[in-house]
């Protein structure tokens, strides 16, 4: 399983309020000094546990059709 490329992101703070989109994984995890795999698994809500750095992030094509999803 790949990180998705060129997928933008949405990033939300722990109150689940929008706080940043980036254009890719990738993006979204330089400028905030996380792991690419960490944001694709939430991404992909593979991991259902609340986010060990106080972020959930989400694909914004997902978040533009149904909102915030868990």
């Amino acid at each position: 399983m790949g990180v998705a490329a060129g997928r933008p992101v949405c990033v939300f703070d722990k109150d689940k309020k929008l706080i940043a989109t980036y254009s890719s994984i990738a993006e979204a995890a330089k400028k905030m000094g996380m792991n690419k795999s960490n944001i694709d698994t939430q991404c992909r809500h593979l991991n259902k546990a609340p986010p060990k750095f106080g972020f959930y992030f989400r694909f914004k094509d997902e978040v533009d059709e149904k909102g915030f999803v868990e």
